[in-house]
């Protein structure tokens, strides 16, 4: 499955990417790094995490 961003969530990712990096070296690349596993484990079993509202 590809996943896409749309570009104001690509955005505040780059936003969040400099801001950790900026409070400590390295720490910008370990934050991608947990979003992407994130995303990995979520591509993996979609069904893993119950939807409370229909609206959701």
């Amino acid at each position: 499955m590809d996943v896409k961003f749309l570009s104001p969530a690509r955005d505040e990712l780059k936003l969040a990417i400099a801001f950790y990096e900026k409070s400590s070296v390295g720490l910008g690349s370990r934050f991608l790094n947990e979003v992407k596993a994130s995303i990995s484990r979520i591509v993996k079993n979609p069904q893993a995490c119950r939807v409370n509202y229909d609206y959701v």
